[in-house]
């Protein structure tokens, strides 16, 4: 950088010369002049010195904008990663989604300026790493949370909420151990990266594109398909429908990811199998698992499903665990459409159990084995009754199968 920048300041130099001698020439209206001048201005331009190819991989205060001029200016790799993100999530930085979004999609991003250089960056590729504090991503939700959901930004992203485990962090001599498989993924990791910065000469490499087998492929369309047909009305997507829209996409990335960190060095095929798309489906659902809890907005059905419990367990100790379909539909305010709903719900997960007819008992811890549509276990210790065996109830639709 340093012999780039003495190279560019004689280069300026000569060239105000030159245009010194342009004006010079044009005022005394000396045509062969001004032609000679033009011509050497034209070929100096051509000498200009372009600055060197720096390897600059990781960001962390920055602004999209920053962030794709650097990237195009260096090599086109990035991660913008941060243990204390607030100041992305909340500030400028995440202003402007649409850069993000297309980096994401692989599309050229033109940069156009009326008083700076015009650009475009193509072949970017960019990867976001990003841990805050549950307050800040609430505040964020608060404040922009409809737009990057509308604009499909938090889609691209794989949320995890960690429980926090202060309390019971104690310390013993000698449990600070580190993971065996750890030295290994960073060695993995590293020699991926050295391959790609050595074959870039400033540019990186034509991309490998990766298939899935014959089987996975079936694997792959059957689970999209399960998770387009959960985004009905009633379906555990209803409401996560931008999340959904990409889930698939992001689990076959998380399978390429997986099947590049496995092969050997010198491997070089190309296809994904099927236990790989397994693998990344099980991931895929763990993220989409945290999404659903922590960033969907519940439906209407839900909300209803939580009115009728609530009412149920309110009126438990002075009308017992029998209740009528007339009765939960006075108290909750459900009309019949509603109610017809919202009972098979229940029922499902455990909490209701038809004994005739309109009449039905209610459990209100719900059965361990099952996950509750209102969010987990309902724990009432001051309340028990005999249980009786659940019916359950599965589909075709159920994207567990898949996942």
């Amino acid at each position: 950088m340093e012999k780039h920048e003495y190279e560019l300041d004689i280069w300026k130099h000569m060239k105000n010369a030159l245009i010194s001698t342009l004006k010079k020439a044009v005022k005394e209206e000396d045509e062969q002049a001004i032609a000679n001048a033009k011509q050497r201005i034209d070929a100096l331009e051509e000498e200009k010195p372009t600055p060197p190819t720096t390897i600059n991989l990781l960001y962390e205060d920055t602004t999209p904008q920053a962030l794709i001029r650097a990237m195009h200016d260096n090599l086109p790799l990035a991660c913008v990663v941060s243990s204390e993100a607030d100041h992305i999530l909340n500030g400028f930085a995440m202003g402007n989604n649409a850069p993000l979004n297309s980096l994401w999609s692989g599309s050229d991003i033109t940069i156009s300026r009326t008083t700076r250089e015009s650009f475009t960056l193509s072949g970017g590729r960019l990867t976001m790493a990003l841990m805050t504090q549950e307050s800040s991503v609430e505040h964020y939700m608060e404040k922009r949370g409809k737009r990057a959901r509308g604009s499909g930004l938090l889609a691209r992203f794989l949320p995890v909420y960690v429980t926090s485990s202060i309390g019971d962090r104690e310390y013993k001599p000698g449990n600070m151990k580190e993971s065996p498989y750890l030295k290994d993924f960073h060695n993995r990791v590293t020699a991926l990266l050295r391959e790609t910065i050595q074959e870039s000469d400033g540019k990186l490499p034509a991309p490998t594109v990766l298939e899935f087998i014959p089987e996975a492929a079936q694997q792959w369309v059957k689970a999209a398909n399960a998770i387009e047909r959960q985004c009905r009305i009633g379906g555990i997507y209803e409401n996560a429908r931008d999340h959904a829209s990409k889930l698939m996409d992001n689990v076959g990335r998380i399978a390429a990811l997986i099947h590049l960190c496995n092969r050997d060095d010198g491997d070089t095929s190309t296809g994904i199998d099927a236990d790989t798309l397994d693998l990344a489906l099980a991931i895929g659902k763990h993220y989409s698992a945290h999404f659903l809890t922590y960033f969907s907005v519940p439906s209407k059905l839900e909300l209803n499903t939580k009115k009728l419990y609530e009412k149920l367990f309110a009126y438990l100790e002075k009308n017992g665990p029998i209740f009528t379909t007339s009765w939960m539909s006075r108290y909750a305010h459900l009309n019949a459409q509603e109610l017809q709903a919202v009972i098979p719900v229940l029922e499902n997960d455990g909490y209701l159990y038809q004994i005739r007819g309109h009449q039905y008992q209610f459990y209100p811890d719900g059965p361990p084995e099952r996950l509750s549509a209102l969010g987990g276990r309902h724990h009432r210790d001051n309340q028990k009754f005999e249980r009786r065996p659940v019916r359950k109830r599965y589909t075709d639709d159920d994207p567990s199968q898949y996942f």
